[in-house]
């Protein structure tokens, strides 16, 4: 590694984009061990507490883990989840396909990690339920059926992608299916099951917060707790302005880009 004077970077931002590169490209592979503070500053000539902020930018990019007392070593690259907001968009266009249509499209686990359906193991669990502190959008009492979405490797375990959500069993009731995991995965998602009992969604709304990631977060998503948990809820309404739906995801922030497309109208000549 070399520190270049004509770089207007300061030293620490060059060193940490050498070594950026070096994993990018593969040159330091994961589980390979980086150089340690000591070779780093004395291959760039920089001070130990530069050679250290260094180090320390890629640890908070979620690059490398340090090992007590071993060192820093290049972490293991986590599938990445992609959320974008035309995905309601085109999922309720979707549910005017047919059968076979839709059969052809990928899901959302395939969307968001671009991975196949043999590299996960998806499972569904329903139960029932009623509107309480964590479903205000509903009258408290309201019979609910509450559905556990939880995908993860086929390879290691690690969740990939988890939600909960809650729709008024009344709604959809008049479906028999719909209140049956064992029908899961469905084809054509919510706006399609929606659809077949008489509801159109007009209306997503998705408020994206984040929190502290738990002990045991960590150990089902195969993260740090330093880093930072984003917890999505969201909230349909159909034509008439109705809740129909409320959703609640978690995800881990070194993971995870949200996406947001906003079609802004014309202005009238």
């Amino acid at each position: 590694m070399k520190i270049s004077q004509s770089d207007a970077r300061p030293p620490f931002q060059q060193i940490a984009a050498q070594l950026r590169e070096a994993i990018r490209t593969g040159r330091l592979e994961p589980g390979e061990k980086l150089p340690s503070i000591a070779e780093i500053t004395e291959s760039t000539g920089v001070a130990y507490a530069t050679a250290r902020q260094a180090v320390a930018v890629l640890r908070n990019e979620g690059l490398v883990d340090t090992r007590a007392g071993v060192g820093v070593f290049v972490r293991q690259p986590h599938t990445r989840i992609t959320f974008s907001s035309l995905e309601a968009i085109e999922e309720k266009e979707n549910a005017l396909l047919s059968d076979e249509e839709r059969a052809k499209l990928d899901g959302s686990i395939e969307r968001r990690t671009g991975l196949r359906l043999d590299q996960v193991v998806f499972k569904p669990t329903y139960a029932r339920t009623t509107a309480n502190t964590d479903t205000p959008q509903f009258e408290a009492g309201t019979p609910l059926l509450q559905r556990t979405y939880e995908y993860r490797s086929a390879e290691d375990g690690t969740l990939l992608m988890w939600s909960t959500g809650w729709l008024p069993v009344e709604l959809i009731e008049s479906d028999p299916r719909l209140l049956d995991e064992q029908s899961e995965p469905w084809n054509g998602g919510t706006h399609h099951q929606l659809r077949g009992v008489g509801i159109e969604i007009a209306r997503v709304i998705n408020t994206v917060t984040a929190r502290s990631t738990t002990p045991e977060e960590a150990r089902e998503w195969g993260m740090r707790t330093a880093d930072p948990m984003l917890v999505s809820r969201s909230v349909l309404k159909d034509i008439n302005g109705r809740v129909v739906s409320v959703g609640l995801s978690t995800y881990p922030s070194d993971r995870t880009e949200l996406e947001f497309v906003t079609d802004l109208p014309r202005w009238a000549d």
